[in-house]
């Protein structure tokens, strides 16, 4: 991020692809063995995104579908966006509500508590070695996670004869981000047990799906799109959009070896809410 401004900001949790990352520095050695093909390739082994966590739960990012009054916090009053009878009710009108788009919570009971995450911010500038000191007009900044945070992730493995292998490449000390020759980055990744929450059965008209990670849809064309099909939800019936609570993203990925950037990614930001009007309810592991 420059020290004035610019659109770059650090993400509040860790993505699953660091941990991919982590894994294909050894991509060599499991060629040699015939299972990069399997790791890598296969979709048999998918990597989850790490959300900020307290006690024995992992932390959710907060619904988009949460609406708190502009001058009050959300314990004090707080409303369901698909759940609220009358939208253009005056009283409700004169509360301005505001969306919740930041921050992670923890679920585990009937009043959520809010995880903090706290970042840094250091402005530097870059050295000249000919005149060992710092160039002129190149002056940036550097916003990080604050350490000492606890995220949570999972990796899910299809074939049991890779476990012992992933696990090898990825407990330990490593370093993630785009400064891990400098003071960040540095991570400690164990092996743990932590719960869930899981999700309610649903009863009446219609379906909630919480996005828990970042949604990427694609068109009959092999295209991003904003205008997923139910089929692509996992459900039978029609997406109620006025309902519905969406916030999207789009950035484009740096690939390191070929120093440039790679294709737009579009799609759903993590935390958005899409209801579904059906008859069928899904499972409840979906």
């Amino acid at each position: 991020k420059a020290a004035t401004e610019g659109p770059n900001e650090t993400l509040d949790f860790i993505p699953g692809s660091c941990f991919l990352g982590i894994v294909a520095s050894e991509y060599d050695k499991f060629n040699n063995e015939n299972k990069a093909i399997e790791i890598f390739h296969s979709g048999k082994v998918r990597f989850g995104d790490a959300h900020p966590s307290t006690g024995n739960f992992r932390g959710l990012k907060v619904p988009a579908s949460m609406f708190h009054p502009k001058l009050k916090e959300v314990s004090e009053e707080l409303y369901i966006h698909h759940k609220i009878p009358n939208l253009n009710d005056n009283e409700l009108k004169q509360k301005q509500l505001k969306q919740c788009r930041s921050g992670f919570y923890n679920f585990s009971s009937i009043e959520a508590t809010q995880i903090e995450t706290k970042v840094n911010f250091a402005i530097k500038s870059a050295y000249d070695k000919e005149t060992r000191h710092s160039k002129d007009e190149q002056m940036y900044g550097y916003q990080s996670l604050q350490k000492g945070l606890t995220l949570y992730f999972e990796v899910e493995i299809t074939n049991e004869s890779l476990v012992k292998e992933i696990k090898d490449a990825l407990i330990g000390k490593k370093r993630i981000g785009r400064s891990r020759t400098a003071q960040y980055g540095l991570v400690e990744i164990t092996e743990t047990e932590f719960d869930e929450v899981k999700s309610q059965q649903s009863n009446g008209q219609y379906v909630e799906v919480y996005a828990d990670g970042r949604l990427i849809f694609l068109d009959d064309e092999g295209l991003p799109t904003f205008q997923p099909k139910v089929e692509q939800l996992g459900l039978q019936g029609e997406i109620c959009w006025e309902k519905s609570q969406i916030r999207t993203f789009q950035y484009a990925p740096w690939n390191f070896t070929r120093q440039c950037f790679d294709t737009d990614r579009c799609g759903f930001e993590k935390g958005s809410v899409i209801v579904v009007r059906t008859d069928t309810s899904p499972e409840q592991s979906q």
